[in-house]
């Protein structure tokens, strides 16, 4: 079984999933983004850079490489 993780990960849209098969589509997700990235703080730093990157953008949208 899976720790829990500090974060959360949460469908925005889950028309027609019963709330049991949204919590396993949440934690299915979550699993294969710590997989992917190398665990639970790889997937907050990559978050926090992503976060980073957009703020970067909304100041500065005319500018390629924000």
């Amino acid at each position: 079984m899976r720790t829990q993780s500090k974060y959360q990960a949460s469908l925005l849209a889950a028309a027609g999933l019963s709330d049991t098969q949204r919590q396993a589509a949440e934690a299915k997700f979550l699993e294969m983004l710590e997989r992917t990235f190398g665990g639970g703080s790889a997937v907050r730093g990559a978050y926090c850079e992503w976060m980073a990157a957009r703020s970067l953008r909304a100041e500065n949208p005319s500018d390629a490489s924000a």
